[in-house]
């Protein structure tokens, strides 16, 4: 399960690479639809609402990434989703847009990037935050004052959690990046080792 900091759920971190412009076009076509339509607000909670419920059921990440599942059933079951969710007809159109596409395992990706068009629009910065376990709100407060003093900028904190990073944190705004995860030091370690044999 992933637990995130307001006001978008899940963070991965950023995709680089063709699979990455993909993400981005789409991306960008619903933030201009959105946009021209005047329903970006709307949309993006809705955005948010999806982005969260991929992250926290494992099932659901599933559906939509099993390549055996007909996109005409990842089209239906978005569609009841959007539903649910009193989504607005062009964020239901663009769902079923990218099932027929067969674009659903990045759609989590998708979403994420549309987030950060959005934040990015409004002048907003949002680092992204893997950590092995949840920060509490005074130790999500620290870091965001942290990388703000670091970087000028004003940010916005997205956090993964990922267990599997065994401890410390990843932390990732435009091109900083820093690793004080146990795993980082382990690399970085075996990286030593092998240039000093």
């Amino acid at each position: 399960m992933t637990e995130t900091n307001q006001p978008f759920s899940g963070q991965k971190q950023a995709i680089f690479g063709p699979k990455g412009e993909l993400v981005r076009r789409y991306a960008r076509a619903l933030y201009e639809m959105a946009r021209d339509d005047g329903a970006l607000e709307d949309i993006q909670a809705q955005a948010a609402v999806l982005l969260g419920a991929i992250h926290q059921s494992d099932d659901f990440q599933y559906f939509l990434s099993f390549p055996r599942i007909a996109s005409s059933e990842r089209e239906k079951a978005l569609a009841a989703v959007a539903e649910k969710i009193s989504a607005h007809q062009i964020f239901t159109n663009f769902l079923r847009l990218v099932a027929r596409q067969r674009r659903t395992p990045i759609l989590a990706d998708i979403l994420q990037s549309f987030h950060n068009t959005c934040a990015e629009k409004q002048g907003h910065h949002v680092a992204q935050v893997v950590a092995a376990a949840p920060l509490s709100d005074e130790q999500q407060k620290k870091l965001q004052q942290l990388i703000q003093a670091h970087t000028g900028k004003h940010v916005q904190l997205c956090t993964e959690i990922r267990p599997s990073l065994l401890g410390g944190l990843q932390v990732r705004l435009g091109s900083l990046f820093i690793d004080s995860s146990v795993d980082g030091r382990l690399q970085r370690m075996a990286r030593a080792l092998k240039e000093a044999a």
